[in-house]
């Protein structure tokens, strides 16, 4: 076998090497999971230690499948693994012993080596298909693998679908044997029982990315390259417009995400709001002293005294200095942090009533995030809508504080600066009836998060953009039972015309009307940014004028570049197809490619020159086409020096773009000499 890539993966103690391989025998590449060799336990010692922790600990399956329980049980399980080992396979050294307890955790409680394959983070699919094949993964960089993962038989793909559905209120039968559900990770599951599936039983999961692409990673992942990245700088920057085609899994909103952070920090952008409700219970601190308060009474304060309407309505009051709320850190920590702004406004959107095992609870809307664990512990952000009952979200409970007296209130409370998230299985998730309501946000820069009602909030939302760039939030609601309090992608379309924006962002052109309004937003001056499927931007230009967007020609006009989008299943990448740009003429439009990929080379490559890119450019910026040349190599300098820096994240990258924009000669200095430490980290 010639070994391709090689690292570790992490589960309960467990540790595995992943090694990706090609055979000469096989047709597919290979994902072996290789374990630590022990010299004691065999299966079947494993097997009577479950049957002595079953005995002592006294588990009901009942308990087992309570999601609520889970982490109370797997705390129990593990003290007693960890007494059995000690006592009945001695001479163990720590490490044998950690595997032994975590493989015991990982079948008594989890999906076995399963579990390894979710603590994988490059893993984006996990496809159980029958107990007579191995388990097949779908890897970031090689595609399709075949594991050397196998399942003992069809009745344990039966019973690892059942333990998913339990754990979260569903159920997988012979009558019923179709079933959609989560893992308390988050991570999406379907599951299908024999002779549905023909082969056998199935389970499909797909897991969450954990951090978002942005541009300086796909050019580094090689989807497109360093000049056409510059390319669409320039065109964001310049406000042309922009739509994204291209397949199913394409990578159409990650490539729209990336180049968003190309918007000029002084410009308004609209997407996709979220926001908690004005009766959440909050503990702060003012000038060095702990309050208690509600969220509505702390913000109302704030901004009926010194705060500022903006255009879309909303109520903003800087904070005035000295208040502190509870955040909570990238590793989980509860810190007491000084938020910048303090927001209030109206909204007709439904709320949703979290509730956890814990006790606390929040109301917010469907798209605001509050945080769970990804299967490898790390924190990620999940929007409530996304949620699902026995998933574990992050709280910090200040209940005995507020019993305290007003001294040891405060000295809990300062105490809890080193305190740590406590994770509580979320219990239920009520909607609340349908109606015009006051909601409120804080905007915490250093932690992105804050403390209501005893769950931790996230205050970003679903774009995952910079956090300084000017941008207001909107989203759909599906209706109600009765086909009332629905919010439809136009509705919003329609009312981010009257919020004055300088740009928007719509997910998706599925209807004709949208796709009207979305045309006449570019007529009338804003910069728009969407996706469509399509496979080349031809394609995309007929699917607007043909049934059923239907389109008339001529306004195709306002579209200044296509990006499509292209998924190879066969080697699993994806890459940036064309670029091309529309030129509008009296009979109607016409494509001109600018950048087509070359499947041999595996390169984007310019084919054509940019036509009407570069005359536009000209006429409004006053460049010469020589000048406006030498603006994109600038920039393509900037984008390779931060790809060699290895600046990825989306606050980094956006922090780098911003900095251009108002100092362009210091950062292409700074690009030249490699080092942005003064823009990341003044």
């Amino acid at each position: 076998m010639t070994e391709l890539e090689s690292y570790t993966v992490e589960d309960q103690g467990v540790t595995a090497t992943v090694v990706i391989g090609d055979l000469p025998s096989e047709f597919v590449k290979s994902y072996t999971l290789e374990h630590a060799k022990l010299k004691g336990p065999t299966r079947a010692v494993l097997g009577y230690l479950k049957e002595k922790i079953i005995e002592s600990v006294n588990l009901k399956i009942s308990e087992i499948m309570d999601p609520r329980q889970l982490t109370i049980i797997r705390e129990r399980v593990s003290n007693k693994a960890r007494e059995l080992v000690r006592t009945e396979l001695g001479g163990l050294s720590p490490e044998e012993e950690r595997i032994v307890v975590g493989r015991l955790l990982q079948e008594m409680l989890g999906l076995g080596e399963i579990d390894l394959l979710l603590s994988d983070f490059y893993l984006e699919e996990i496809v159980i298909n029958s107990a007579g094949e191995p388990i097949w993964v779908y890897h970031i960089r090689h595609g399709w693998l075949k594991t050397n993962v196998m399942l003992e038989s069809e009745e344990q793909i039966h019973n690892y679908a059942s333990i998913i559905g339990r754990r979260v209120g569903k159920q997988i039968t012979n009558l019923d044997p179709l079933m959609d559900a989560h893992l308390l990770s988050g991570d999406r599951v379907n599951a299908t029982l024999f002779p549905i599936s023909t082969k056998g039983n199935s389970i499909t999961i797909r897991k969450f990315a954990k951090d978002p692409w942005t541009i300086v990673s796909l050019i580094a992942n090689n989807t497109l390259s360093s000049e056409a990245a510059a390319t669409f700088w320039t065109a964001l920057q310049y406000e042309m417009n922009v739509l994204i085609g291209g397949g199913t899994a394409s990578g159409k909103t990650s490539f729209l995400n990336s180049v968003l952070v190309f918007t000029p920090p002084n410009q308004r952008l609209i997407s996709i709001e979220d926001s908690v409700s004005g009766d959440a219970e909050i503990f702060f601190e003012r000038d060095g002293k702990m309050q208690r308060s509600t969220v509505a009474g702390l913000i109302d304060a704030l901004v009926d005294a010194h705060g500022t309407v903006l255009p879309d309505g909303a109520q903003v009051a800087l904070n005035p200095g000295g208040i502190k709320v509870h955040s909570m850190s990238s590793d989980g920590a509860i810190q007491l942090v000084e938020p910048s702004c303090f927001i209030r406004h109206h909204t007709s959107k439904q709320l949703f009533e979290v509730s956890t095992a814990g006790g606390a609870s929040v109301k917010v809307t469907a798209d605001h995030s509050l945080f769970t664990r990804t299967p490898a512990g790390e924190i990620a952000a999940a929007k409530t809508n996304e949620l699902c009952q026995g998933q574990e979200i992050a709280t910090f409970s200040t209940t005995s504080a507020a019993s305290a007296s007003p001294v040891a209130q405060q000295i809990q409370l300062v105490g809890s600066r080193k305190n740590l998230a406590q994770w509580s299985p979320i219990t239920r998730i009520t909607p609340l009836p349908v109606g015009a309501s006051t909601v409120y946000d804080f905007s915490v820069p250093a932690n992105e998060s804050f403390v209501a009602n005893g769950v931790v909030c996230h205050n970003t939302r679903e774009l995952q953009l910079p956090d300084f760039l000017h941008w207001t939030p909107l989203s759909t609601r599906q209706p109600n039972p009765e086909g009332k309090g629905g919010v439809e992608m136009l509705d919003l379309m329609t009312n981010s015309l009257r919020m004055r924006p300088d740009r928007i962002v719509l997910g998706e052109i599925r209807r004709q009307r949208e796709a009207e309004v979305l045309f006449e937003a570019m007529h009338t001056g804003h910069s728009v940014y969407s996706t469509l499927h399509a496979d080349d931007s031809s394609q995309v230009k007929n699917r607007l004028t043909s049934p059923p967007i239907s389109l008339p020609e001529q306004l195709l006009g306002a579209l200044h570049l296509i990006a499509v989008q292209y998924r190879q299943r066969r080697i699993g990448i994806r890459r940036t197809f064309e670029i091309a740009e529309i030129l509008p003429s009296d009979s109607g439009a016409s494509v001109n490619i600018i950048y087509k990929w070359d499947a041999r080379k595996d390169l984007l490559v310019k084919v054509g020159e940019p036509i009407r890119f570069m005359n536009e450019l000209v006429m409004h910026t006053g460049f010469t086409q020589k000048e406006v040349v030498e603006d994109i190599a600038q920039k393509q300098l900037i984008l390779e020096s931060m790809q060699k820096a290895k600046i990825s994240t989306v606050e980094d990258v956006g922090r780098v773009v911003a900095a251009y924009y108002r100092h362009p000669e210091n950062v292409v200095e700074l690009a030249e000499k490699g080092d942005f430490s003064p823009v990341l980290y003044r």
